[in-house]
């Protein structure tokens, strides 16, 4: 394996180019395959160790978790690559619809699951299989969700995501209690989602995702035909179930709204039919007692013989005094004395006495039958009575089970002088009493006087007023007083409960103290009762009462609820004013990112030679070539050099590496030399060699050369040899009376000339000693930037003559700086491009931070990433630098210097936006320096996308200063500001020395009692939610509403435990479930109203009118209040208050 593994290697080493590829899994055949794009011959993986996986013909699959690079061989020789991640990811689980509505029939739901797979990772991320399931989360008792496995690789590229079908799951109500006893609360449902690699763990979310709702309810109507029995109200009936005590007693299909009657039980039966329509409609039916009134249309008729007669109408009234609508069948029988009146009925249209008709009664219905005409005829003298009476026996029933059974007209029935039909005997002074009906006897002709029916009736029947339970504990109810919490100032507007009993009725003011304000009280759409109203006209029972006020202080309000002849007091109106509870506003000072990028440190290094050739920590080197020596005499460095029989030319150097001391070329340099020739050649060179590494990585090689110069011209014509001892090559000939080389020398070699000893050439005879101090700067003398990574000292001398050159160096002393990228710069550039801290130049004070675009072909670019400590707002955020522009000899002038805005907009961490700043001097190419970092995005008219967004700050020309002055506004998060050099082509090049960078900005944690999630921070004076981010508060213990201001896109929601949405507003987003899109210019205040089966949301202008209502029925249970803003989102929230 070894052996194949090293030949394998040494393709890959040849090869000079590489390409990336994709990574893919399947699992064709029934077994997981792996591949990459493109067409490989032979395949390597190895670890992120670099260790060896696998090396075949063909791929394999990873083994395990873990971090692997794929290689894979063409038959061009190039390279595919892949890097794979096994053991990263995010998953998110959703569903394709927000609730799911079951009912008594169709009791399971079904939607569809699924994941959202996002893979932080620089490499593909490869999953083999998922699990998933839906459970419930409260009430879970009532409902079983279905669970799944899903054997289906799924391959995502790095940084990227995929969507991933995970089919249809189905949550299903086990339990008939959860209808009928629990009260069908919402069930929030959760998705547990885990992603598998061959068996094993990679990820896994457990998240809210939707809630299990019953269908709504509708309240539909009941009959009673004596042998059926319909339920009414429902479009498409389908079935129905009879409920009792929590318990179904019977069900069956509802063809046309048909359903079994009640049983013959006294009891309160619910009738549920499930609707097509998408309704549940839901019947109260209640077998129990009523109450039963008889009448005539007649009063007064008067007889004086027999045979004389009258006729009358029989009236029945019937009461239903209960809570739901009560069945019944119903008989009478006059009941009266036959030895004076005989009363036969007239006509075949009423109902026979004896005979049984069916009545159903709605709830609270009081309701008039006509019977039937009756003529009653004087049999017999009345002797000593008075009068007679005709009364009515009654009989109400249903299967067996007696609801009344009384005679009216009576003694012992109530008031004792009712009567149905009275017959009086002559003029007696003797009250007819309340009678509709009576007859008496008179002289003369029989007169028949109708009289006026009584203003009230001797009974009525109660009225209801069920309260809106819904809105608990907004209305609070105490007897028959319902309390209302107010906004003070504001208009609020509920339906408070539902009236019923006699019909049609109205309301009648009784009462009224406190200081109103205004306010309306409504039946139905009838307006009855404000302050300068005191009765409303009749409205059809049953009906809502609404109540709308606006009222600074407390009132009250009493009324009576009045139907013909029956008033009964109903309410007590009593308006309160809330107080406020709390109040949150926000506040944050300014904070400042601050750079001069002075990150440069004094270094020295200062040697006399007296201990050793080098000082501790510094490595060196020594070489000679020809004859010659290196060592130390004296306290000084000696060096000695001369030619040999084979090399006519010596030099001796040594070299030290002080790379590490990271020197700049802004070093002064001295040192002490003493040079002496060995014969009369005259060719002896002494110089220091210095090794200096560029910004862009290259080196360059300087030389500071001393000569020996004769008086004799022929002596000056002759030449040394100047080395290049670190890389031991020849640079160039060496003039002795020019002190310059006879040719050029290399590229990257620099030669200073310091001078001939003696100066000016004079004679030179026997052993003459020249002594000089050297004192130089390599940025002043020469104009290059660098640090100094080794340093020579060198002698060089012929063999012409007997006799070794010797140079003596003392007294070194290497005075300077070391500069370094501040720790918060990261570096995007082209290949021969630089970014580096210098003291070279500044637009204000050195050093600077210099970004250099170095020509190697095409567009180049040195880009400086400027990462924050911690990503802080765009909104309110500005950012200052200044920037000098300096071209390079010979530039070509297409520069542009720019400084971009790295921008979260979803709150993942990463940029995904730039801002882009830019300054030109001819035509404008820009690189990406955040989203795909050295990609051209602007070449030429910049056009704004939703990735960049440019700002043209004009030209700029050659050495001039500009500021950058910017200021932030919209959503997300500002991670990083880059300041970037873009050369569109050509030669030359530039510079661009940046300096006195500040980013001034607001964000501090949110205050007390509230948390943050993602981009929230309290900012200036306002809290801002933005990218994904999320703020939110516990409710308060006692509040009612919570009024919050605030403006941008985004959510204010009532939150639950796991921060899932209970209801709220989208302000300019959709509607989804409960949370409800809307935007108006007028609005100032938006209440967020958690009550007991109801998600109040209303938004007002600044004088509290309202705009827009929205109302969520029984949603989750809420436990925090806050604001969420997704993705390219922001929202400026001003003020928080909770009232109750």
């Amino acid at each position: 394996m070894s052996t194949t593994q090293k030949g394998v290697a040494a393709v890959y080493s040849a090869v000079t180019v590489d390409q990336e590829t994709t990574f893919n899994a399947s699992t064709a055949g029934g077994q997981l395959k792996c591949w990459l794009g493109g067409s490989g011959i032979y395949y390597v993986v190895v670890d992120g160790e670099g260790r060896l996986v696998y090396e075949g013909t063909e791929p394999r699959c990873p083994p395990g978790p873990g971090e692997y690079v794929y290689k894979a061989v063409r038959r061009d020789g190039g390279i595919y690559l892949a890097k794979v991640h096994v053991g990263y990811a995010t998953l998110s689980p959703r569903v394709n619809a927000a609730f799911l509505y079951v009912d008594d029939l169709y009791k399971e739901a079904a939607v569809v699951l699924y994941v959202n797979i996002y893979n932080p990772s620089d490499g593909y991320a490869v999953f083999t299989s998922f699990k998933a399931e839906l459970y419930g989360y409260g009430n879970s008792q009532y409902i079983e969700c279905s669970k799944k496995n899903t054997e289906e690789p799924v391959v995502v590229p790095p940084g990227g995501s995929a969507s991933l079908n995970l089919g249809y799951f189905v949550c299903s109500v086990t339990k008939d209690d959860y209808f009928y006893s629990a009260g069908a609360p919402p069930i929030p449902i959760y998705a547990r989602v885990e992603a598998y690699y061959n068996g094993i763990l990679i990820a896994s979310a457990d998240t809210f995702v939707a809630t299990v709702v019953q269908k709504p309810l509708k309240w539909g109507s009941f009959n009673y035909t004596g042998s059926a029995c319909v339920v009414g109200g429902a479009s498409e009936p389908l079935y129905y179930f009879v409920v009792r005590g929590g318990s179904v007693l019977d069900s069956g299909r509802a063809t046309g709204g048909s359903v079994a009657c009640p049983p013959g039980v006294v009891g309160n039966y619910t009738y549920r039919v499930v609707d097509g329509g998408g309704y549940i409609v839901t019947v109260d039916v209640v077998v129990g007692k009523v109450r039963v009134w008889a009448e005539a249309d007649r009063t007064v008729a008067y007889v004086n013989s027999t045979h004389n007669s009258t006729i009358f109408n029989l009236y029945l009234r019937f009461t239903n005094p209960n809570p739901g609508y009560t069945p019944l069948n119903y008989t009478y029988f006059l009941d009266y004395d036959r030895r004076l009146l005989q009363c036969r009925q007239i006509g075949v249209e009423g109902l026979e006495e004896g005979a049984w008709r069916p009545l159903t009664l709605a709830p609270g219905e009081t309701r008039a039958v006509w019977v039937a005409t009756f003529n009653c005829t004087v049999t017999n003298a009345f002797w000593s009575y008075n009068s007679t009476t005709v009364a009515v026996r009654v009989t109400a029933s249903y299967k067996g089970v007696v609801l009344y059974d009384g005679v009216v007209g009576r003694p012992g029935f109530l008031p004792a002088n009712w009567v149905v039909l009275k017959v009086v005997a002559g003029r007696s002074a003797e009250s007819p009493g309340k009678s509709v009906f009576a007859v008496a006897q008179g002289p003369g002709l029989v007169r028949f006087i109708a009289v006026r029916p009584p203003v009230a009736a001797p009974y009525c029947p109660p009225f209801y007023l069920t309260p809106n339970s819904t809105i608990f504990p907004l209305l609070a109810v105490s007897g028959l007083s319902l309390r209302l919490k107010f906004m003070p100032g504001w208009w609020e507007d509920y339906v408070v409960g539902r009236l019923s009993g006699p019909s049609p009725a109205w309301l009648v003011k009784t009462g009224e103290g406190g200081s109103p304000g205004y306010y309306e009280i409504w039946l139905g759409p009838n307006l009855q009762l404000k302050p300068t109203q005191s009765s409303g006209s009749p409205t059809p029972l049953q009906a809502p009462v609404r109540w709308a006020t606006r009222s600074n202080t407390a009132y009250w309000v009493t009324a009576n609820a009045t139907a013909s002849s029956c008033s009964q007091a109903v309410a007590n109106f009593t308006a309160e004013p809330m107080s406020r509870l709390a109040q949150w506003t926000f506040s944050c000072g300014t904070s400042q990112v601050v750079d001069q990028f002075n990150y440069c440190q004094q270094r020295s290094l200062t040697w006399g030679w007296d201990t050793g050739l080098a000082p501790p920590g510094v490595s060196y080197d020594q070489w000679v070539r020809a004859t010659g020596s290196v060592t130390t005499s004296g306290g000084t460095l000696q060096i000695t050099a001369d030619g040999s029989s084979t090399i006519a030319y010596g030099v001796s150097a040594l070299i030290w590496d002080i790379s590490s001391l990271a020197i700049s070329t802004d070093t002064t340099i001295q040192v002490q030399h003493r040079l002496a020739y060995g014969d009369n050649s005259v060719d002896e060179i002494t110089y220091i060699q210095l090794e200096v590494v560029k910004p862009d990585g290259s080196k360059v090689y300087v030389y500071y050369v001393k000569r020996i110069c004769d008086a004799q011209t022929s002596l000056q014509d002759r030449n040394a040899e100047l080395w290049d001892v670190i890389n031991r090559q020849k640079v160039c000939d060496y003039r002795m009376r020019t002190g310059s080389c006879t040719s050029s020398p290399p590229a990257s070699h620099v030669v200073k000339d310091l001078g001939p000893v003696p100066s000016p050439c004079g004679s030179i005879s026997g052993s003459l000693y020249s002594f000089f101090s050297a004192n130089f700067n390599l940025r002043n003398d020469l104009g290059i930037d660098g640090v100094v990574t080794k340093v020579a000292f060198v002698v060089g001398d012929s063999g012409r003559q007997d006799g070794a050159a010797t140079g003596r160096f003392d007294n070194l002393n290497m005075a300077g700086w070391s500069c370094s990228l501040p720790p918060a710069v990261r570096v995007v550039k082209s290949s021969a491009s630089a970014v580096y801290v210098t003291r070279a130049a500044s637009p204000t004070s050195p050093p600077s931070l210099a970004t250099e675009a170095v020509p190697s072909g095409g567009v180049v670019y040195a880009v400086a990433q400027y990462w924050l400590p911690q990503p802080i707002p765009v909104l309110g955020t500005s950012i200052s630098v200044w920037g000098l522009y300096v071209r390079n000899t010979g530039d070509t002038q297409n520069n542009v210097a720019y400084v971009s805005v790295g921008v979260d907009t979803d709150g993942d961490g990463a940029v995904d936006r730039e801002y882009i700043y830019y300054r030109s001097d001819g035509t404008a190419t820009t690189v990406s320096a955040f989203i795909s970092p050295g990609t051209v995005v602007c070449q030429g008219t910049c056009q704004n996308t939703t990735q960049y967004v440019f700002r043209s700050l004009g030209t700029m020309t050659n050495v001039s200063k500009y500021q950058w002055s910017i200021s932030l506004s919209g959503p997300g998060a500002v991670l990083a500001v880059a300041m970037a050099a873009v050369d569109g082509g050509g030669s030359g090049g530039f510079k661009v020395y940046w300096d006195d960078l500040a980013v001034t900005y607001s964000a501090c944690t949110p205050p007390a009692g509230w948390s943050g999630r993602g981009y929230a921070w309290a900012s200036y004076n306002y809290l801002l939610v933005t990218a994904g981010g999320v703020a939110y508060t516990p409710v308060v213990q006692g509040a009612l509403t919570y009024v919050a201001n605030f403006t941008g896109v985004g959510k204010y929601v009532a939150l639950t435990l796991t921060l899932g949405e209970a209801f709220g507003l989208y302000l300019r987003g959709s509607s989804a479930g409960c949370v409800y899109g809307y935007y108006s210019p007028s609005s100032q205040w938006v209440e967020l109203r958690p009550l007991a089966a109801l998600g109040d949301v209303i938004v007002r202008d600044s004088s509290g009118n309202v705009l827009a209502r929205f109302g969520c029925a029984a949603p989750p249970n809420a436990q925090f209040i806050g604001f969420k803003a997704g993705p390219g989102e922001y929202l400026v929230v001003r003020t928080v208050e909770a009232w109750g």
